[in-house]
């Protein structure tokens, strides 16, 4: 499983949270799971420089969830997609800018992805 930040060289572009108003910002990240891969993940995530600084997922005012879990049946569809490859769309919550890392965990593997969160 990968997260996809569009093309965007490792930073994530959050932006502030004008509807809800709360200190949040956030940023759309795919996350593609390799065809290969047909079991449940777990994403969770800080800001590497500040424990305190959790990754959140979806959510309003706050973040819903510390964590974000991708069932093995959970996948939307996309234009080039390969075939059995799967992958869902979340929203990525974070308080302040900076470094970033998220730790997947599937049944197999256990990975972690770095990025910078700017403005």
């Amino acid at each position: 499983m990968y997260p996809g930040l569009g093309g965007s060289g490792g930073v994530l572009k959050a932006t502030p949270d004008t509807v809800y108003g709360g200190p949040w910002a956030g940023g759309k990240v795919f996350w593609y799971v390799t065809r290969s891969y047909r079991g449940r993940v777990l994403i969770r995530g800080r800001r590497l420089d500040d424990s305190q600084q959790w990754v959140g997922f979806g959510g309003d005012k706050v973040p819903a969830a510390r964590e974000l879990r991708v069932e093995s049946w959970d996948t939307v569809s996309w234009n080039g997609q390969i075939p059995g490859s799967r992958g869902i769309a979340s929203t990525v919550r974070v308080r302040t800018t900076g470094c970033y890392g998220v730790q997947v965990d599937g049944t197999t593997f256990s990975r972690v992805a770095v990025f910078t969160v700017g403005a």
